[in-house]
């Protein structure tokens, strides 16, 4: 009937979100609380670990998909300010208020090198391909780039004159590593090549407000900017280039709570940079923007009186971890049932109606069905195959991953309590090892065992009914009179 079969297969690597419904979080999930106050958190490249930063220096790993915590140690003497993923996921390296910043290993759980600080590190992060090559951002000192071999160079950020104090100044890579985007308390975001460090262009925020954030989306060549005005900017990397030094920038987009006025403690950028979060300084309040439109599309509320201390998307699902009270809250989408996923011809009914039955129903073999076309076509028939495979780069991955040994996961014993109870089989194993015993000693053996016990049950049961102890003078006259009374009971029984 048919000269071939063509099927078409699709392959989709990763976990993408759904094409046709909302990619936000829209309610509260659940609470993780290990027992340290955190402070900070972060995904992994993948999103299948989360690691939080506590306040007495322990750094806490838990499994996304099981939200369970797979590995906790301590790091720091003080509270941990900020921390970051290597590339392969197999290296921490986080900051504290004792000024100093650790490399720790995921798996050991043991620290690799310690540096020593010259201020307070507001934040670091890890080059985006190099994991020996850091980023670091002081309270009172200027962004320095080092290395694993203790090889600073500052960043020259340009001060005013007369001016010897340098605070307030954010940076990051940008999604390749290749630059450094920099932004100060005057409003100025400046652009350094990572090899050289010159300044490859800048241009300064409208209103020159002091920039509190500065975030690099994971995808696509955006950035936004905090500044004190409460509004959030979105700029395009390119065009920031293209205008060179002191240039003109306008945003793409600008959000704000132009109701309340609400300043923003943290911003965040979605998996797909699609979407805008950020969390509400004076209450524990998400809003959530388009980043396209920037209309607002969902504010998630959380407990009165707490405040948001921390915020990361997912990289690739409609999820995100906000902190409070040192506890990760997980904010996700609500679950909706498609019940034609697992049964295609189910139909959903609004309102009850008579099931009509089959005459063949029930039926071995259904008589009255018809033949499907298919079944005619030959099984030797040529079929071809399409596969199409999404990008690697769309979803966060890239080529040179293929010969990367990376750490995705951390496998965990479970909790065994009693192990004699939840090991049966070596139990009879080590009896059916024991040497043969023959069934006469079984029996003495037996018979050893319960004689004793049940002689002193029965001793016990006649003492009670006599009333007294077979050894006193009492007991004895008690038992000479049911002597003689006995044979008068048994002649007048017969």
């Amino acid at each position: 009937l048919y000269d071939s079969l063509i099927i078409l297969i699709v392959v989709v690597i990763g976990e993408p979100s759904e094409p046709f419904g909302q990619c936000y979080p829209e309610e509260l999930e659940t609470s993780l609380d290990s027992g340290h106050l955190a402070l900070t958190c972060r995904f992994n490249r993948w999103g299948t670990l989360v690691v939080a930063g506590c306040n007495d220096g322990y750094l806490v790993i838990y499994d996304f998909v099981t939200r369970r915590m797979v590995k906790k140690y301590v790091t720091h003497m003080h509270a941990i300010t900020a921390v970051s993923w290597s590339r392969d996921g197999k290296y921490l390296l986080s900051s504290s208020f004792d000024e100093t910043i650790v490399v720790s290993d995921v798996v050991a759980g043991e620290t690799v090198k310690k540096f020593s600080m010259p201020s307070i590190v507001n934040d670091i992060q890890m080059h985006p391909v190099k994991k020996d090559q850091y980023l670091i951002c002081f309270l009172q000192h200027m962004p320095i780039l080092m290395t694993i071999d203790d090889q600073r160079t500052i960043i020259p950020i340009e001060t005013e004159k007369n001016t010897t104090e340098i605070s307030g100044i954010v940076a990051s890579f940008d999604k390749s590593g290749n630059r450094i985007i920099c932004g100060n308390n005057k409003g100025k975001v400046m652009v350094y090549d990572v090899d050289s460090l010159s300044l490859i262009a800048s241009f300064v925020v409208t209103g020159n407000h002091p920039i509190r954030t500065l975030i690099v989306a994971p995808r696509g060549d955006f950035f936004l900017t905090n500044s004190n005005d409460r509004i959030i900017r979105v700029f395009t990397l390119s065009t920031v280039l293209e205008a060179g030094v002191d240039g003109t920038v306008l945003p793409n987009q600008k959000v704000q709570d132009s109701v309340n006025r609400t300043s923003w403690k943290v911003c965040r950028f979605s998996g797909d940079a699609e979407y805008i979060c950020a969390g509400s300084s004076g209450s524990h309040s998400l809003y959530i923007w388009e980043r396209n439109n920037g209309s607002l599309v969902k504010i998630l509320q959380g407990s009165k009186g707490e405040q948001v201390a921390d915020l990361i998307w997912h990289p690739t699902r409609a999820a995100a971890f906000s902190i409070s009270n040192g506890k990760l809250l997980l904010w996700s989408q609500s679950p909706t049932e498609n019940w034609s996923a697992f049964a295609p011809d189910f139909k959903e009914l609004d309102e009850n109606i008579e099931y009509e039955e089959r005459e063949s129903e029930f039926d071995v073999e259904d008589e009255d069905r018809s033949i499907p076309e298919t079944e005619n076509v030959n099984c030797e028939d040529q079929v071809d195959l399409t596969v199409i495979d999404q990008k690697l780069t769309e979803l966060g991955y890239s080529s040179d991953e293929d010969g990367m040994d990376s750490l995705r996961l951390i496998l965990i014993a479970p909790d065994v309590e009693n192990p004699e109870e939840t090991l049966p089989d070596a139990n009879k194993d080590a009896a059916s090892k024991a040497e043969p015993v023959p069934a006469g000693k079984k029996r003495e053996t037996a018979a050893k065992m319960t004689t004793p016990v049940c002689r002193s049950v029965r001793t016990t049961e006649t003492r009670r009914r006599r009333g007294g102890k077979s050894g006193t003078t009492a007991g004895r006259r008690g038992m000479a009179a049911r002597r003689r009374r006995a044979p008068t009971r048994s002649r007048g029984a017969r």
